[in-house]
């Protein structure tokens, strides 16, 4: 579980007045993601001075509390590595003079190259 931080900082709040939700922020514009699920978010705003200045400085903290899905993984990762490493024995098992052994090692070669392709544009979205 992971809870990340974003905070705003006004330096001229004098000058500017920034009015934040009183709910917290909208998640309207979210996008689901099949890799992180949101459990919580909420904002906090302060306002204080420091001892150098008399102006009132403001800041906000954005937090958002989420969670990382394990199943994701299971069905994109492991799930192919583990039956990819298991054809791979297969292919030792295999006596050398068998003709299935070579169609095996080349559909075994063509699987892994497919399950790379598939696992980059999985990554990469």
């Amino acid at each position: 579980m992971e809870r990340p931080m974003l905070l705003y900082e006004e330096y001229q709040a004098a000058r500017v007045n920034i009015t934040f939700y009183d709910e917290g922020f909208s998640m309207k514009d979210y996008v689901e993601s099949p890799e992180w699920s949101v459990l919580n978010y909420w904002q906090k705003h302060r306002t204080h001075a420091y001892p150098c200045c008399p102006e009132q400085y403001s800041d906000t903290l954005f937090f958002i509390k989420i969670e990382r899905q394990a199943a994701y993984y299971n069905y994109i990762l492991i799930l192919p590595c583990f039956l990819l490493s298991s054809l791979t024995l297969v292919l030792f098992w295999l006596p050398p003079e068998t003709p299935a052994k070579m169609v095996l090692g080349k559909l075994t070669d063509y699987w892994v190259n497919i399950s790379i392709q598939m696992m980059l544009e999985n990554v990469y979205e």
